[in-house]
């Protein structure tokens, strides 16, 4: 049997994917490099500024309060203190749909109709060409739709969505787990009747129980190394589809429910990310903790009893300034389990988080000035792929679209003519 990275078991009405297997390819032609990916992370309302960053610079460097619990994570970390992006400003209301509508186009929104330009992982994506499955992946925690009025005149098309394939076509980001989880790894099987899928859906058949008997003879012809590779995988991705769906180990369940906390939501949706990574389903996605402006309440988290965007305009009270900081440290605590969830999955002589870029930002610095100078970027990961982590960089007035353009340099897709209304060309700082 020839082997690829990208192969599949096939059951009775699913396939299952499965992770990156060097014995499998050892040998073969294929390249058994792990892959470079990306993960555009996106966080609503700015932050709360003096919390943020890092003191010092270079490699010699402390990180700000809110950042502090990444300490464990420092080395792989680049804390950017300065960026700007263009496409965020104008001399018109409507900051946070621009900035979101800009976030990875670095291009200005439209206020007339919709239109504004292809985004980095679009680009990306289509320099990847027919290598995965599916050429990006979109997921988020707030739904909403296109049509209509978001912000100030603004077209909800910017708020919704980072992703955009075209000036006028935004990618739609999936909500749903059960969703994102069945278009990953629920495929129907190619010869599979109506009657075997109906089935698997009235019974909620784990999809691994329907290749358990592949998934016995495969361990069989796999490095003991690999066993353990498929052991871990299986156990991830029967704990998504359970967490997603209900099903379980030993049968039937509770149907979906029909909603999802948000303290267990965005972990949910991230664990997914990882798991196409694994498999090699994507090499690019893009997450929205929130949507543009996004007034979510947090009365899950301690001494926050008001809306997000409400706060962020904090008129620098303290009162706010304290609450806005603990929605900070929420979604930071978000990043750092992704980062650490990769960095203990193996690949080559490092980790996944090794080969994966992982970019977090928002679509304004801070939320009382809507400005869209000095973002909050902070990068983590890539150190396999020619990221110098472990280090605070000053980059005062410098266009994000130039580290974009850097971005998919280090992604193996070369930008031609610039990028967005300032992207002149790669920074050099992203690998030291």
């Amino acid at each position: 049997m020839s082997w690829s990275r990208r192969a599949f078991l096939g059951g009775a009405a699913a396939t299952v994917a499965l992770p990156y297997l060097p014995s499998l390819v050892r040998g073969a032609r294929a390249d058994t490099t792990p892959p470079t990916r990306v993960l555009f992370f996106f966080v609503p309302n700015g932050v709360h500024q003096a919390n943020w960053g890092a003191t010092g610079s270079g490699a010699d460097f402390t990180l700000g309060t809110t950042l502090a619990q990444l300490d464990d994570l420092k080395s792989h970390l680049l804390v950017v203190d300065g960026m700007g992006n263009a496409g965020g400003t104008d001399n018109r209301a409507g900051d946070h749909a621009r900035g979101t509508g800009s976030f990875l186009t670095c291009q200005r929104p439209s206020f007339d109709g919709v239109e504004v330009g292809e985004s980095i992982d679009q680009v990306i994506a289509a320099g990847l060409g027919d290598a995965t499955a599916f050429p990006s992946l979109e997921l988020g925690v707030q739904s909403g739709g296109s049509v209509g009025i978001c912000d100030s005149g603004y077209s909800c098309a910017y708020t919704q969505n980072i992703a955009w394939s075209g000036p006028t076509t935004p990618v739609p980001k999936i909500t749903n787990p059960q969703v994102a989880f069945d278009r990953l790894f629920a495929g129907s099987d190619g010869v599979a009747t109506a009657e075997e899928q109906l089935r698997r859906g009235i019974y909620r058949t784990s999809v691994l129980d329907l290749v358990k008997d592949q998934a016995t003879r495969l361990k069989t012809k796999v490095a003991v190394d690999d066993r353990a590779r498929l052991d871990e995988y299986f156990t991830s991705v029967r704990d998504i589809e359970r967490r997603a769906s209900g099903v379980g180990a030993c049968g039937p369940e509770e149907d979906l429910p029909d909603s999802y906390t948000l303290q267990t939501h965005p972990d949910l949706m991230l664990d997914i990310i990882v798991s196409a990574f694994q498999c090699d389903l994507t090499r690019v996605a893009t997450f929205m903790i929130g949507n543009a402006g996004s007034d979510q309440a947090y009365s899950f988290l301690p001494g926050v009893n008001g809306g997000h965007h409400q706060l962020s305009h904090h008129q620098n009270m303290a009162a706010n300034l304290d609450q806005l900081a603990v929605i900070d440290a929420w979604e930071v605590e978000r990043f750092g389990r992704l980062l650490r969830r990769m960095s203990q999955i193996p690949e080559g002589s490092g980790s996944m988080l090794d080969h994966t870029i992982v970019y977090l930002s928002s679509e304004i610095g801070d939320g009382n000035r809507h400005n869209h100078d000095n973002l909050p970027v902070l990068i983590g990961g890539g150190q396999a792929v020619g990221v110098a982590g472990g280090r605070a960089v000053q980059a005062p007035g410098q266009p994000v679209a130039n580290l974009y353009l850097a971005i998919a340099r280090a992604m193996g897709v070369d930008v031609q003519g610039g990028f967005g209304l300032d992207g002149t060309g790669p920074v050099s700082w992203l690998a030291g």
